[in-house]
């Protein structure tokens, strides 16, 4: 969905300025109290560094908790 969306791979994709249609969810390990985050911008070896508070705060998202699955596969994509 991220792909066809957005047309960027899904790995890429800010978490900010998305379509209002499109589901964000948030992994519920992420509390707001791990300090900094790097997320993508969408262009090539760029990443937006800030707050883990300050993205949940800004997102229009809901967390949920990831299957083992899901977490190992992003974890390996990473």
């Amino acid at each position: 969905m991220v792909n066809a969306t957005t047309d960027y791979a899904a790995g890429l994709v800010s978490p900010l300025l998305l379509p209002r249609d499109l589901p964000l969810l948030v992994d519920d390990r992420l509390t707001g109290d791990e300090g900094f985050l790097f997320t993508p911008t969408g262009e090539r070896r760029t990443a937006l560094r800030l707050h883990s508070l300050d993205l949940l705060r800004s997102l229009p998202s809901r967390t949920i908790e990831l299957p083992a699955e899901a977490r190992e596969a992003v974890a390996v994509r990473h």
